[in-house]
């Protein structure tokens, strides 16, 4: 590397650690009060336009800002008719279809000039989605648009097909037929410090315009957040540099963002998230998607693990779960699989993630008819009671089977049981001092049977009324006294 360079790069790296070490210092609030943010009075949880929010959704594609603008309608629509208000949105063009984000030169692009298609769908999918109320959830880099299998030869960033760079100029390849969990992609090594970073320089100076003509579109509105990458095995100094390139050029904006990554590693890993939970100043929510690799009473117990590995951190934030699927074999769903995505489903809300949607289908829902009926029903459910000051409290459950029931309470107020197939259990509600109401939710219906009377001071059965997935809500008098609210019928 010649002196020139070498001072470039430093230059830029001294800038980027000076914002990591002002943002370690303490969070830069966003100038308008509106924007998504953590709920002020539980950290744990979103709050958008002022007021806390439980994100949930489910969508039957990634990328939806590529879609024809009366589809796309006709979907946000359709997902917030059932109670849904959170989207992904990976800056995906891998589909047929999709556009790219650089304009056509004759035979090839050029990666200096913007399509205008392409930025004019991604801010209607912006407009259409805060019109809505639907947070949406951005991913900046997806490996596997880079592969032979997912159309790498066509990309405008093979050197190939743009007029900006050789192979040879740019250390990237024509072919790429490798995994991005197996291999790491001379594109994600462009970063100083990493085997590409000389001749990939000029692929990270046009790297880093996409990157900023992404974050200048979603700057506009309030409800976007955002993830590094899909599913990453890159050298963790790859989302290092663009969590802080988009916390540098968001605070010189005036405003915040809010970031994560969704890191591969996290699967089986006995430590899981133990590198963005480190990282607070970078990564200000978690990504958990990870965990559903995980499946039944051990996909609880992963949520609980980085749970508490947050708390043991001290810096507590939001654990959104946009991906939720079944993992491999990756397939059209069994039955059996596909109720148990609804459990996960089920066993995210309860376990006290911020955000739960179902992956598309295949592996996950999409937005399909089982999907919708989760989630109206997790809506219905939760708008009956106070989720956000709630924690998971399965040692309130006794006589219980693995996997039979989940529970989340404040104990002595509230306390909501999930049964994914029926089943009974005994609850603790010791803390409570005055009487109580049971009342049993048909989640398969959307609607609530008529309520009944309990003692509190002891421990009650709840007894599931059928099989299949159940929900149980149990209040005290003085709680429903407090906080009058008429349960919602669907």
């Amino acid at each position: 590397m010649t002196g020139k360079r070498q001072r470039i790069h430093s230059a830029r790296r001294a800038i980027l650690l000076a914002v990591t070490a002002l943002l370690a210092a303490g969070p830069v609030w966003a100038d308008n009060a509106d924007r998504i943010r953590p709920y002020e009075a539980n950290p744990r949880y979103w709050q958008y336009k002022g007021k806390p929010v439980l994100l949930l959704g489910g969508s039957d594609d990634d990328n939806l800002f590529q879609w024809e603008r009366s589809k796309l309608e006709a979907h946000l629509d359709l997902l917030v008719s059932v109670g849904g208000n959170y989207v992904r949105n990976t800056m995906s063009d891998r589909d047929e279809g999709n556009v790219y984000p650089f304009a056509r030169v004759r035979d090839r692009y050029d990666l200096s000039v913007w399509s205008e298609e392409y930025w004019n769908r991604l801010d209607i999918f912006l407009r259409e989605t805060q019109e809505r109320e639907i947070v949406v959830q951005v991913e900046l880099w997806d490996a596997f648009d880079w592969t032979d299998d997912y159309g790498w030869g066509n990309h405008p960033w093979n050197p190939a097909n743009n007029v900006n760079y050789t192979a040879e100029q740019s250390g990237l390849p024509t072919s790429w037929p490798h995994s991005p969990h197996r291999r790491d992609h001379p594109f994600v090594l462009t970063i100083p410090g990493q085997a590409n970073a000389d001749r990939g320089r000029v692929v990270l100076s046009l790297q880093e315009n996409f990157a900023a003509r992404v974050l200048d579109a979603c700057l506009v509105y309030n409800h976007v957040l955002f993830t590094i990458h899909n599913e990453t095995s890159a050298p963790h100094p790859w989302s290092d540099y663009w969590a802080t390139f988009l916390h540098a050029r968001a605070t010189a904006n005036g405003k915040s963002v809010y970031v994560s990554d969704m890191r591969e590693e996290d699967i089986g890993n006995r430590d899981p998230h133990e590198y963005v939970i480190g990282r607070p100043h970078l990564y200000n929510f978690l990504e958990v998607s990870k965990t559903n690799r995980s499946h039944k009473q051990a996909h609880w117990d992963c949520i609980l693990l980085v749970r508490s590995r947050l708390e043991q951190s001290g810096f507590i934030r939001p654990m959104n779960n946009t991906k939720i699927m079944y993992g491999p074999p990756f397939r059209t769903r069994t039955d059996a699989e596909k109720m148990e995505l609804v459990d996960k489903f089920w066993r995210n809300v309860l376990g006290g993630t911020a955000a739960a949607r179902f992956h598309r289908e295949f592996n996950g829902l999409g937005l399909n008819d089982l999907a919708q009926v989760q989630i109206r029903s997790v809506r219905i459910f939760t708008d009956a009671w106070n989720v956000f000051v709630c924690e998971p409290r399965n040692a309130l459950l006794s006589e219980r089977a693995e996997n039979e029931a989940y529970c989340m309470a404040q104990p002595g107020r509230q306390y909501a049981v999930y049964f994914p197939d029926g089943g009974a259990v005994r609850l603790d509600v010791s803390a409570a001092e005055s009487p109580l109401q049971v009342r049993w939710f048909d989640i398969a219906q959307s609607t609530w049977q008529s309520p009944r009377t309990a003692d509190g001071g002891k421990s009650i059965e709840l007894k599931a009324p059928g099989e299949g997935p159940w929900a149980a809500l149990i209040v005290t008098q003085h709680e429903l006294d407090l906080n009058p609210k008429e349960i919602r019928k669907c």
